[in-house]
């Protein structure tokens, strides 16, 4: 099935330089991927 395969490749695809800057960036500026601090799973924690 072509949809199966499509799946598998889920991670088939590079970033350019200027776009793993731009992710960085995010870091740099301490953004936070969940909000408020008592819903933040580990991983998203300082």
């Amino acid at each position: 099935n072509s949809q199966i395969s499509e799946n598998i490749n889920i991670f088939d695809f590079t970033l350019t330089d200027h776009e793993m800057e731009q992710i960085a960036v995010l870091r740099d500026r301490n953004h936070r991927v969940v909000d408020p601090e008592v819903r933040r799973p580990v991983w998203d924690k300082d």
